[in-house]
Parts: structure tokens; C-alpha cells; sequence
């Protein structure tokens, strides 16, 4: 009959390359003061799957998408069940209905079909894009706060804890991160007028 697709809407919980770029980038920007005296550089770590995991506005933005993600899949659910309904209509119906009445109604099941296609396509699209958003807007926040936690204790680079060896506890700033990251945003808003299925396949 039809393939919709799904399982458009899993979130994954590890780090993105984003991040780990975006702290390795330390190494060469605001925190390099002092390129005559490389030796003399303090350095901090901060481990970002720590951040993930603790961080109380992360955890909030991935129950908000879960939440939109559930909400697509019961309506994507309910679209299917009445394509079933249209097509065991055409099915028992094809005999009996005149060619032209049965082609019609054939045509516009077809659109229904590619309707709700390109409908789920359209939601998988925009959750990426809000939970990208929302997440970008979180490493923003997290990058401001390191840069004031350096430039507080005088770090020099801030490197990503998974590309050390060892490192000096003293030197791991992560539960600085967090508490400040956790008292400075909980929620991210994500606006749900993206997240609209039947009025995508209403064409409203």
C-alpha cells in the first residue's frame, strides 16, 4: 500500500562533534594569550558527556522533543489508519463503482498518501532543526561560561576531557560548568507552530 517512513524522531545523548570543535578551538583562540612562553600556559579540562548528562536544561530539551516526537507519531499513527480505511474502501469497492467514480477516488487516495509522506518528512526536518537550535543556543551558553571561568582562574586553554590522558583534578573545571550552567538556563523554548500535521496535510 504505502511506506511512511519512521522513527524519524530518536534523540541521541552524545556528544556532537560541534562541541568537541568548538572547546579544541580554545587551544587557539581567547585562551593562547601568551604564545611566547607555550610552557608557562595554565591549562583546565571539562568533560562534555558529563555536561550532557548533568545539565538540567539539556535533559529538559530532550523530554520538550520527545514530547513533539510522541505527539508526530500518534498523528502520523492516525493518518495511516484512515489510508487503510480509504484503501480497503477502493479494495471492495472496485467492482461495484463506476471507472470513473473508482479513479477518482484512486487519485485522491494517492494524494492523501504523498500528502502524509511529505508531511512526515516536513516534521522529521523541523524537529532536527529545533533540537539543533536548542542545542546550539545551549553551547553558546556553556562556551560564555567557561570563558568566564578562565578568565576568573586564569586558564590559558581549555581542552576537552576525552583527548587527555591524565590530567590534575584541579584542573577539571566540569562541576564549575555545570553549577553555573544549571543556575544560569533550565528550559529552552521550543515554539510547536512548526509541529502542526494535520494542518500540513490540510494545506492549512
Amino acid at each position: 500500500m504505502l511506506r511512511i517512513i519512521r522513527g524519524y524522531y530518536k534523540i541521541f545523548s552524545k556528544p556532537t562533534a560541534l562541541w568537541l570543535l568548538a572547546l579544541l578551538a580554545f587551544n587557539h583562540s581567547a585562551f593562547a594569550q601568551d604564545n611566547a612562553k607555550p610552557f608557562r600556559s595554565k591549562i583546565a579540562v571539562v568533560n562534555i558527556e558529563l555536561i550532557l548528562e548533568k545539565a538540567v536544561v539539556i535533559r529538559n530539551i530532550k523530554k520538550d522533543i520527545n514530547i513533539i516526537s510522541e505527539k508526530i507519531e500518534s498523528d502520523l499513527t492516525n493518518q495511516e489508519i484512515d489510508l487503510k480505511r480509504m484503501e480497503l474502501e477502493l479494495i471492495q469497492n472496485r467492482d461495484i463503482w463506476l471507472k470513473d467514480d473508482y479513479e477518482k477516488k484512486q487519485n485522491n487516495f494517492n494524494e492523501r498518501v504523498n500528502k502524509v509522506q511529505k508531511a512526515a518528512h516536513q516534521q522529521k526536518v523541523a524537529l532536527e532543526k529545533a533540537y539543533a537550535s536548542a542545542m546550539k543556543k545551549v553551547h553558546n551558553i556553556t562556551l560564555d561560561i567557561i570563558r568566564k571561568l578562565s578568565s576568573k582562574y586564569k586558564f590559558d586553554i581549555v581542552l576537552p576531557y576525552s583527548h587527555i590522558m591524565f590530567v590534575n583534578s584541579d584542573l577539571d573545571i566540569t562541576n564549575d560548568v555545570v553549577k553555573a550552567l544549571n543556575s544560569s538556563v533550565t528550559t529552552i523554548d521550543i515554539p510547536d507552530q512548526d509541529f502542526k500535521f494535520y494542518k500540513i496535510i490540510e494545506g492549512t
